[in-house]
């Protein structure tokens, strides 16, 4: 029992010891150069700047977080797709925090033949994203931030500007639960609904604040 419990707590240490932060552009030069290099249990700082480029989280368990606020630290996609990306199974200790998100268009989805995710995307995956300000964004479904089948932790976010073609414009969400889909918007008058079978509901588990979206699944 003694040689079990040795073992769990060095590893611990070792876990620890070995947590790097990576700073940008200081480490290298961009945000997904530094997530690239970044294996489970970093953080990549960002210094202030406007970084324009698109970034995959790859399914890394890192802290992604700016140095000094989202007021001065742009993560800008320039019309080239969704800004940043969560697809590979990250759960919440997968972490965004303290970004402007702004120019996304979204990821192309084929078997529908539109686009989702302006700014943030997640397939089956959980991430979270704190205090952070997604704006001017779009897609035709959920232009600030598209989901499908994931259950994201989003706290403290500023939506802005988005907009969709067919729905969501600052939050869309859908998941395949019991073969029935949910759908969940958040407009940009930051009304919340639920729809299931096209019927609105009031989803209270979302909770709005001054144009500001908290969500925990």
């Amino acid at each position: 029992m003694r040689v079990l419990s040795f073992l769990v707590g060095f590893l611990f240490l070792q876990t620890v010891c070995f947590s790097a932060t990576i700073y940008v552009p200081d480490d290298h030069a961009t945000i997904q150069d530094a997530i690239t290099a970044a294996v489970d249990g970093d953080t990549v700082v960002v210094r202030p700047g406007t970084y324009v480029e698109n970034i995959d989280f790859l399914g890394k368990a890192i802290t992604v977080q700016s140095e000094q606020g989202p007021d001065v630290t742009i993560i800008d996609g320039n019309s080239a797709g969704t800004v940043v990306t969560f697809e590979s199974g990250e759960d919440h200790t997968s972490v965004l925090e303290g970004f402007t998100i702004q120019n996304g268009t979204g990821t192309f989805n084929a078997t529908y033949s539109w686009y989702e995710g302006g700014g943030i995307y997640l397939l089956n995956s959980s991430a979270t994203v704190n205090g952070c300000t997604v704006k001017d964004n779009s897609a035709d479904q959920g232009g600030g931030v598209g989901t499908r089948n994931a259950c994201p932790e989003i706290t403290d976010c500023l939506f802005l500007g988005n907009t969709a073609a067919e729905g969501g414009g600052g939050y869309w969400l859908l998941r395949e639960l019991g073969g029935t889909n949910f759908v969940q918007h958040v407009s940009r008058q930051y009304v919340l609904w639920l729809v299931g079978r096209w019927r609105r509901y009031l989803l209270p588990r979302i909770i709005p604040g001054h144009r500001r979206l908290s969500l925990h699944c």
